[in-house]
């Protein structure tokens, strides 16, 4: 537990030193229970390939809502003024790489293709590897790798002593 209140802390951390940039974007319209029901589908679908389930789901702030997917593992959704989701997180302890590889890997997974449901399996690849996600490389330094598709920006951020966390913004 005092694993996941770090992942919490840390992402409101870098969320709170975000800008604050308003860039024009078509209209997002992705609720959280929307949003749930497609983490619910893709774990569904994993079945026994992770041992990610969602533990709990709730606001821990205006404006953003934790899905916990284990104690070390947490996407953490931001909404809008219209309570649509304009940025989602994923962060991994990175105890999770060592332990569990296959959950590791599947949490960006997870976000990618939760958050943009209309990426084939090859554009979910291709995502990955231009974000440097099967690059040993990427996972043991810090490093942070930017990729805009379909009008989303994906920001991987990778601090091996701390925590990995990948963004999609909106």
């Amino acid at each position: 537990m005092k694993k996941l209140f770090i992942l919490v802390l840390t992402c409101l951390f870098l969320t709170a030193c975000g800008g604050n940039e308003s860039v024009s974007k078509e209209k997002n319209n992705l609720t959280i229970d929307e949003y749930e029901k497609r983490v619910e589908q893709a774990l569904k679908e994993a079945g026994d390939k992770t041992n990610f389930e969602i533990l709990s789901s709730k606001e821990m702030e205006e404006n953003v809502h934790a899905i916990a997917l284990s104690d070390k593992a947490a996407i953490f959704l931001e909404t809008n003024e219209d309570g649509n989701i304009a940025k989602a997180t994923v962060s991994v302890d990175p105890s999770v790489q060592s332990t569990n590889n296959e959950d590791f890997n599947f949490a960006f997974e997870l976000l990618i293709g939760t958050a943009d449901d209309k990426l084939t399996l090859g554009d979910r690849t291709k995502l990955r590897q231009d974000l440097g996600l099967y690059d040993d490389k990427t996972f043991s330094e810090k490093t942070v790798n930017v990729k805009k598709h379909n009008d989303m920006t994906f920001t991987f951020k990778s601090n091996p002593s701390e925590i990995y966390i990948l963004d999609a913004e909106f």
